[in-house]
C-alpha cells in the first residue's frame, strides 16, 4: 500500500468514534428512555390513588346522607312529624333559650328531640341560615286558646323580634299561620272549623299559592265535583308557606344540618305570658 492510502485508513480510524463510546451513548438514552417512563408510571399511580380516595370520599358522604335520612325517616314513623313549630330569625341560641324560658336544658339530637312531641319539652334545632326553628308538646298550641297564645306570641316577638309560627292538623284538616315582627302582629290565620283569628293583609306568598283565608263565621264554600275541600288544600299549603317565609321544617335533610346537635329543655308555664 502506497503512502496516501496508509494516511487515508490513518485518518478514518481517528475519526471514527470508539465502541465504548457508542455503548455509553446507547446505555445513556435507555436510561433516560426508562426514567421518563417510570416518572410516567409514578404520575399514573398517583392519579390513581386520587381517584381512589376520591370515590372513597364520595362513597363515605354519600352512605352519611342515606343513613342520617334513614334515620329521620326512621324518627318520623315512630314518633310522627311536629303538627306545629316556630321560625325564628335569629342564630342565638341562649337568647331563644332565654326568651321561651327553658329549665333543665340539655343538648339533644334531631333524631332524638322527635320524642319530644309527646312530653312537655322544646327541641331548639342549630341554626339554619340565619333560622332558629322551635318544636315540642311544650309549644303552645293557637287553635287551643287563641287569646293566650296571641299573648305568648307577642311577649316572645318583644324579645327576639321576627317571629313565626305554623300548625297543621291532618286529621281534622285545621291549620294556621302567624308572624310577628318587632312585638306586632303582621300576618295571622288560623281556622279550626271555623276562623278563629284573621289579622292582617294577606302576604304575597299566600296570594301566589292561592291559599283560601276566610272572614269570621265565613264558612268554606263547597267544593267543585270530584274537587278537594278547600281546608285540605289549605292544610297541604302550609309547608310551602313556610318555605317561602323562613324554613320548611320538612325540608331538612342536609346531615350537616341534621346531624347537628340543638338543644332541648321545659319550658316554664307559658299562660304567665
Amino acid at each position: 500500500m502506497n503512502g496516501f492510502g496508509r494516511l487515508l485508513l490513518q485518518s478514518h480510524a481517528e475519526s471514527a468514534p470508539p465502541a465504548q463510546n457508542m455503548d455509553v451513548v446507547a446505555l445513556t438514552l435507555i436510561l433516560l428512555l426508562l426514567g421518563i417512563g417510570g416518572i410516567g408510571l409514578f404520575f399514573v399511580w398517583l392519579a390513581r390513588q386520587h381517584t381512589e380516595r376520591m370515590r372513597a370520599e364520595i362513597s363515605a358522604s354519600l352512605s352519611v346522607e342515606r343513613a342520617s335520612a334513614r334515620r329521620y325517616n326512621i324518627a318520623v314513623s315512630l314518633f310522627g312529624f311536629p303538627s306545629r313549630w316556630l321560625a325564628i330569625r335569629s342564630s342565638n341560641t341562649p337568647l331563644i333559650q332565654e326568651a321561651l324560658r327553658l329549665r333543665h336544658v340539655q343538648s339533644c339530637t334531631w333524631e332524638d328531640s322527635l320524642a319530644t312531641t309527646r312530653d312537655q319539652r322544646l327541641f331548639v334545632t342549630p341554626p339554619i341560615d340565619g333560622w332558629t326553628l322551635v318544636y315540642g308538646a311544650g309549644l303552645p298550641e293557637a287553635r287551643a286558646d287563641v287569646d293566650t297564645f296571641y299573648r305568648f306570641f307577642l311577649a316572645l316577638s318583644h324579645k327576639l323580634g321576627h317571629v313565626q309560627y305554623f300548625t297543621t292538623d291532618r286529621v281534622l284538616s285545621h291549620h294556621g299561620w302567624a308572624r310577628a315582627e318587632g312585638g306586632k302582629i303582621v300576618r295571622a290565620y288560623i281556622w279550626a272549623g271555623e276562623t278563629l283569628w284573621n289579622e292582617g293583609p294577606q302576604t304575597e306568598a299566600e296570594r301566589e299559592l292561592a291559599m283560601t283565608c276566610l272572614g269570621y263565621a265565613e264558612p268554606f264554600p263547597a267544593p267543585a265535583l270530584a274537587g278537594v275541600e278547600p281546608a285540605i288544600r289549605n292544610l297541604e299549603k302550609v309547608a310551602r308557606l313556610a318555605a317561602e317565609w323562613s324554613v320548611n321544617l320538612a325540608d331538612i335533610r342536609e346531615p350537616r344540618i341534621f346531624n347537628a346537635p340543638g338543644i332541648v329543655g321545659v319550658p316554664a308555664a307559658w299562660k304567665r305570658y
